[in-house]
């Protein structure tokens, strides 16, 4: 029976291991661990972007006012794939969490705009 993926494993909720796994393999370049390492890389940074997403969405609904109000998280710009394309031509591979970061998101500032209140820092507290 052949073993299965890391990016299967990831999914069944093998993350750690995984992760631990992949990062003890060093550079991957060979194929097809490479595309398996990099659907990892991926699939976590897709479930960053959610999180981040939601994460911004609530803050807002808190009152929460970030110092930029449109760069508190910026999605993947259009053109960014062919930028990291470009980029790894030129100056060589990236680390796979790193390109799939740019490939679900462009940038995440959760600075506020002023001193958060104590009522918002409380109601942040799940007890």
């Amino acid at each position: 029976m052949p073993e299965q993926s890391f990016f299967s494993r990831y999914l069944t909720g093998d993350r750690k291991n995984v992760w631990d796994e992949l990062q003890a393999l060093g550079e991957i370049v060979e194929e097809p661990l490479r595309s398996d390492a990099l659907a990892v890389a991926r699939e976590t940074m897709r479930r960053v972007k959610i999180n981040l997403e939601l994460i911004v969405h609530r803050l807002k609904k808190l009152g929460f006012q970030f110092l930029e109000s449109d760069g508190a998280f910026v999605p993947v710009q259009f053109h960014t794939l062919q930028f990291l394309d470009d980029f790894e031509q030129q100056w060589g591979t990236l680390p796979f969490s790193v390109r799939a970061w740019y490939e679900c998101v462009h940038s995440v500032n959760l600075f506020a705009s002023k001193t958060i209140s104590k009522d918002l820092i409380q109601s942040l507290d799940p007890t």
